[in-house]
């Protein structure tokens, strides 16, 4: 995991962005930059800005 927590930040999106928030707060505290998007779903736009992230998969993940 520590390979993890300095190559990578997480976003964490729900429904209404409390249990999010909540997760985003104890991953961070635990070392791993964790972000959430506050209120959830409703407020994620059709315009997002895009950029150069890379994406892995769980095995990915685990792997690392």
């Amino acid at each position: 995991m520590p390979d993890v927590a300095a190559r990578y930040n997480l976003v964490l999106v729900d429904n209404d962005g409390i249990p999010a928030k909540q997760v985003a707060q104890t991953t961070t505290q635990m070392g791993v930059q964790t972000f959430y998007l506050e209120g959830g779903m409703k407020y994620l736009s059709e315009n997002l800005a895009t950029s150069s992230q890379s994406t892995i998969n769980s095995k990915e993940l685990a792997d690392a």
